[in-house]
């Protein structure tokens, strides 16, 4: 398993996204797109809704871990922080 693909592209092949010019609101985009899933359930864009929904727990997740998270070091989370960590690592 040496290789990662995203859509067929290996892992080292793919450009680096620019960094953020500032932190991320996790708790607005996550009440945008639970608001954006809500409206395509309603449509019955079911798989697109429950895609979204994916999303939606992931800005959970790193607005509680960036909020109330502390590491083992005792050190606070960071979004920066998140981008380079697995859920695993989180135990």
């Amino acid at each position: 398993r040496d290789k990662i693909f995203i859509r067929n592209i290996p892992k080292k092949e793919l450009i680096k996204m620019p960094e953020a010019k500032r932190d991320p609101d996790f708790l607005i985009t996550l009440e945008r797109m639970h608001r954006d899933s809500n409206l395509l359930f309603e449509e019955g864009e079911y798989y697109n809704s429950c895609y979204l929904s994916g999303y939606v727990l992931e800005c959970a997740l790193k607005f509680l871990l960036c909020r109330y998270g502390r590491k083992a070091d005792g050190e606070n989370y960071t979004w920066r922080m998140l981008n380079n960590i697995s859920i695993d690592s989180l135990n």
